[in-house]
């Protein structure tokens, strides 16, 4: 995992190759229900609009702890996702915040925060694994130290790569 800092843009990139067919590790980032077995990141999830090949899901996340021992609270998250799926079984799922009317009130106790990146999903072929490709940049509000939070989008992002890598190779 890689961390990325430049005037305007701070975000994590992070590749795993995940022994699971593309199509099984994208049905895994899609389906929220299945989230927690895998994802250390978010408490709970809902989806508030399905569509054909995108939906907006509202989310809290859990508190994390910094390398400093110092907590961030939960969040709360109302983000976007679309995705498509090529001929050649590469998936393509991007998300970026939104604001929805079923989206319940920003509140003191989980600020909003917004997040957006995209997760690219390759088959490997001759084999039937599969290369996870994982950009994210976070902007938890308000504002706090922002290599702090940095940090952890990147610790959170080698967790779920780790996690989702550890489930495909459990469910195979």
């Amino acid at each position: 995992v890689r961390l990325f800092n430049s005037p305007g843009f701070s975000g994590s990139l992070g590749v795993v190759v995940v022994g699971a067919a593309s199509s099984a590790v994208f049905d895994c980032f899609i389906d929220i229900h299945r989230q927690d077995e895998w994802n250390n990141f978010f408490d709970s999830s809902r989806i508030l609009e399905l569509g054909k090949s995108s939906d907006v899901i509202y989310s809290t996340s859990k508190i994390v702890q910094t390398l400093y021992g110092l907590p961030i609270l939960p969040r709360s998250f109302c983000f976007s996702r679309c995705w498509h799926r090529f001929d050649d079984d590469t998936f393509i799922l991007v998300f970026a915040p939104c604001k929805h009317p079923c989206a319940p009130a920003e509140s003191t106790l989980t600020p909003r925060g917004d997040f957006s990146g995209a997760v690219l999903i390759r088959p490997l072929h001759e084999s039937s694994s599969s290369v996870v490709t994982y950009l994210n940049t976070t902007d938890v509000k308000p504002f706090v130290m922002k290599d702090m939070v940095n940090e952890v989008v990147q610790q959170k992002i080698i967790l779920t790569l780790a996690g989702i890598r550890e489930f495909m190779s459990c469910a195979s």
